[in-house]
């Protein structure tokens, strides 16, 4: 079931570890990376990108 929501995209991994009570170590334990759809990172913001180059980072 977790990975049935997980690939779905219907919960994060928080949200899953939440449902079951368990942390979310135990649910990447449990999820097949080989079956998983892959998530996407988070889109980077434009301040967030303009901050990075200012450290240098960029």
């Amino acid at each position: 079931m977790a990975q049935q929501l997980y690939d779905a995209r219907e919960k994060t991994v928080q949200q899953i570890a939440d449902l079951f009570g368990v942390p979310r170590s135990t649910v990447y334990g449990h999820l097949d990376r080989e079956k998983s759809v892959p998530r996407q990172p988070k889109k980077r913001t434009a301040s967030s990108t303009e901050t990075e180059a200012a450290k240098g980072r960029h």
